[in-house]
């Protein structure tokens, strides 16, 4: 292909109808051509990859951890939780409770906790996990069948 073809007439064959009208020896056509069809093949490739790598990716399992261990995994690091404040609620009505939360109505055993956390979201805490895990740093509160519930106005009196 001659070197010394102008902008002007690369330009000028960019149009599809000269292109394909035009002289099929016309250098200028030949170049625009080849670029136009290398283009669209590797537009095709390009998808076809992107089409692979989103079937690969439905077709992989995700890391199944139920065998992990503390002894049988490298990288565990020892940890401890954060001190922050949440507030609780012990409900001990005897046909439990439940209570809408993000994963859905929840519902808990008498003696459960209903837990506050950090965002104001509401979740369910057993009575043995709040034990083993909390430390009451406040006045208890619980309600139960014998008890009216305690309303946010009518706390202090």
């Amino acid at each position: 292909m001659d070197k010394e073809i102008s902008q002007e007439l690369i330009l000028s064959h960019l149009d599809m109808y000269t292109i394909v009208k035009h002289d099929s020896v016309c250098p200028v056509c030949q170049a625009v051509r080849s670029v136009v069809s290398g283009y669209f093949k590797l537009k095709e490739e390009v998808a076809t990859l992107r089409n692979l790598i989103e079937k690969v990716r439905g077709n992989v399992d995700p890391f199944n951890a139920d065998n992990v261990t503390l002894n049988n995994f490298d990288g565990i690091v020892t940890c401890r939780k954060k001190p922050i404040i949440i507030h609780a609620l012990q409900i001990n009505f005897l046909e439990g409770f439940r209570v809408s939360s993000k994963e859905g109505v929840l519902t808990g055993k008498p003696g459960d906790y209903l837990m506050f956390g950090v965002d104001g979201e509401k979740y369910i805490c057993d009575k043995e996990i709040f034990e083993r895990t909390y430390e009451v740093v406040g006045k208890r509160k619980t309600i139960s069948d014998s008890t009216e519930p305690l309303h946010k106005d009518e706390k202090d009196k």
